[in-house]
């Protein structure tokens, strides 16, 4: 890799750019189809997968390295589309999380190039070079907020995805689970809840740079004493490392990243 190398960030929707959005297709294909074998539906000729129906309502952050396409996730308000519904839906309850689904958003498809993965890196708007990944999820996590979004509910495969996102600020709300979309994985759900700066300056997160610094309402406070208390008893003591690698896990082997 270049030692000049700059990445830069881009936000869009599949209408306001569509070459963006086929650059995104691409990058799931070579990431999910191609390197980790999932059973995505995809155009093979074309080196794509296919559009999800959710796609023409979700918004997208894309990373480029000296203008090639080496990442993407997708976000979207759960008044939207609400992926995983049947395994999240039991958080939104008035004594949980008492929002609406307009305050709600997911993300989802997180995908970096090999080989710009695990890597610290300048990235135009961040002070400090960081993961593309975790730039990514910052951006979308903040595009949300600004759609409105009080909490970013999500599921994460048990692993160093899971890891990633607790080091950025998200709470554990479930126990480690498994799915089965096309093979079976170990998972677990998760939340960011976007007006809580101290657990962002707790896991010295780069969004407690963005985070607006205002007092809680007391609809807020009841979302983040939820979301604490789930994490506490949840992880009950450990770390968020020993959670989603020791063999305590749901079927007792390591889930992959």
């Amino acid at each position: 890799m270049a030692a000049d190398v700059s990445i830069r960030l881009k936000c869009f929707t599949r209408d306001s750019d569509p070459i963006a959005f086929r650059d995104h297709l691409r990058m799931r294909y070579e990431v999910f189809v191609v390197e980790q074998t999932w059973p995505l539906l995809a155009n093979i000729r074309a080196g794509r997968t296919r559009e999800d129906p959710s796609d023409r309502r979700a918004y997208f952050v894309q990373a480029s390295a000296n203008d090639e396409v080496v990442g993407t996730v997708r976000g979207s308000k759960l008044n939207e589309s609400f992926p995983h519904e049947e395994i999240l839906r039991h958080h939104l309850q008035p004594d949980r999380l008492p929002l609406e689904l307009d305050e709600l958003a997911t993300l989802n498809g997180i995908a970096v190039r090999t080989a710009f993965r695990s890597r610290r890196l300048p990235i135009a708007g961040f002070p400090q070079p960081l993961t593309i990944a975790k730039a990514m999820a910052c951006e979308l996590v903040e595009w949300s907020r600004e759609l409105g979004a009080v909490a970013v509910v999500f599921t994460a495969i048990l692993g160093a995805s899971s890891v990633l996102f607790e080091h950025l600020g998200a709470y554990v709300i479930d126990p480690p689970f498994q799915i089965n979309d096309g093979r079976a994985v170990d998972v677990v759900n998760m939340a960011i809840l976007t007006v809580d700066p101290e657990r962002f300056d707790e896991r010295h997160s780069p969004l407690s740079l963005r985070c607006p610094r205002q007092p809680l309402d007391a609809l807020h406070r009841t979302c983040v004493e939820y979301v604490r208390g789930k994490h506490r008893e949840i992880l009950g003591g450990r770390t968020i490392e020993q959670l989603s690698f020791e063999r305590g896990s749901p079927t007792g082997k390591r889930a992959e990243p």
